[in-house]
């Protein structure tokens, strides 16, 4: 990562906040003061810290980077989440506006700790502008709640000038910056006690074998000097580092890993002992670009849910045989112009996230991900009542563990065995007007649902 992602984690957060608080929520990053706006909830990030687990560790790359014998700067970021309201007024009967919405903001970490996970119409990682560096890390932007004493904050409000207010404290890992130049190469380790003089240059990538194909193949690297005596050879395609099958001086063999993104044009460099290559380019045929949409909820009864890829660098229209996996299964496929086709999710599939592929006349194109969500269907009563237990139609709603969200409030039910109802036993009180129901099942969100309290 670039010195920009301490911002560009800061930006994620704030948009997650945005898009899960509602418009009657403002959030901002602001210094604590009497100034800020009324309801609103202020992230301030008052304390980084190095992680000492990871202190003098090798940069490993990641997915537009090689990685590189110098060390990187881990950190751990430190926020304090304050919210801001009126107070009620003398006499009134009304929930404390701050408390709702610190309540509020605390669901949302807590439905979405590992922030590069959400993929909901509100907030998408991958489609967020401005945070290339935290799509292209390996690690995890993992968001935890941060046991912090009565003195500790107070310490942390003086620092401020400012009289202590509810506030919470939450960790954020892990960001990685790396240096803009490295170090010197490290010499080899001494293997053998003898002399070998030779000249020290990167090794010589010169061509691909086939430089366009499909992907899980074997792919040969041709060049010079691609492996020596007492060095450590690392083939990198697209970023990532794939283990090689064969190693010489003059090929190297590997397979074509299908777990790729950024585009159909993958560069492949071989690193000896940090010393990288000239980079070839690997055309993946066919690639998959997009799926449209990415999650939904198919269902058992009415139409099918169909979902539209798009696939470059094949003419679907002259293709002799495509075949779009789901997982582990084929499914059925429809053609709609030289570049897109068509499938249906079949009801079956079990809630979460299933890899797609499509084959091409034996060509296979790079993964993509689609999320399968429970369905919500109807409500008994369709007006709940407060207090009063409610029945959620849907599909593939059992599960190890089952919560309704019903607006600001949670009702954990627990496990539930019953995949097409789900029984809430309570509904909690709610203010008269017109909320949405969600269902999480094992950390996968429904479609919402909206109901009217009276």
């Amino acid at each position: 990562m670039s010195a920009t992602a301490i911002g560009q984690v800061t930006v994620a957060l704030k948009e997650l906040l945005k898009a899960n608080l509602g418009a009657s929520v403002s959030v901002s990053m602001l210094q604590p003061s009497d100034t800020l706006a009324k309801n609103s909830v202020n992230l301030y990030l008052y304390r980084v810290v190095e992680n000492a687990q990871l202190k003098n560790t090798d940069w490993r790359g990641d997915r537009a980077h090689p990685p590189a014998p110098f060390p990187v700067l881990a950190l751990e970021l430190y926020y304090l989440m304050t919210p801001f309201a009126e107070p009620p007024a003398s006499g009134e009967t009304t929930l404390p506006g701050t408390h709702s919405i610190l309540g509020a903001a605390m669901q949302v970490f807590l439905d979405h700790p590992v922030v590069n996970d959400v993929h909901d119409p509100q907030f998408d990682f991958e489609t967020l502008a401005g945070i290339d560096d935290l799509r292209n890390a390996f690690d995890k932007i993992i968001v935890r709640l941060q046991n912090v004493s009565t003195e500790d904050l107070s310490k942390i409000w003086m620092m401020f000038s400012q009289p202590y207010r509810l506030s919470v404290v939450y960790q954020v890992s892990l960001v990685q910056i790396a240096p803009t130049a490295p170090p010197a190469s490290r010499g080899a380790p001494v293997m053998v006690t003898a002399l070998d003089v030779f000249p020290i240059s990167p090794p010589g990538l010169t061509d691909l074998s086939p430089a366009k194909g499909g992907t899980g193949g074997a792919l040969a690297l041709r060049g010079r000097g691609l492996a020596r005596k007492g060095f450590t050879t690392r083939v990198t395609f697209g970023g990532q580092v794939v283990e090689p099958v064969s190693v010489t001086g003059e090929e190297i063999r590997v397979r074509v890993p299908a777990d790729l993104d950024a585009g159909p044009d993958q560069q492949v460099l071989v690193l000896l002992d940090g010393r990288g290559s000239a980079p070839q380019t690997y055309v993946v045929s066919p690639w998959l670009r997009r799926l449209q949409p990415q999650r939904g909820a198919p269902s058992a009864v009415g139409s099918p849910f169909h979902v539209t890829l798009e696939v470059l660098g094949e003419d679907l229209m002259a293709a002799g045989v495509i075949v779009v996996k789901l997982g582990a299964t084929n499914v059925l496929h429809t053609v709609i112009d030289e570049t897109h086709l068509s499938i249906a999710v079949p009801a079956t599939k079990p809630n979460g996230r299933h890899a797609v592929q499509v084959d091409v006349d034996g060509k296979s194109s790079n993964l993509r991900v689609f999320e399968v969500t429970p369905l919500l269907s109807s409500l008994v009563p369709a007006t709940p009542v407060v207090g009063s237990a409610l029945q959620v139609n849907g599909e593939r709603l059992d599960g190890a563990l089952v919560r309704a969200m019903l607006g600001p409030a949670t009702v954990v039910t627990g496990a539930n065995a019953t995949p097409n109802q789900l029984q809430v036993p309570l509904v909690p009180r709610l203010d008269p007007g017109t909320y949405e129901l969600r269902v999480t099942v094992d950390g996968v969100q429904s479609n919402p649902l909206s109901f009217t309290i009276t």
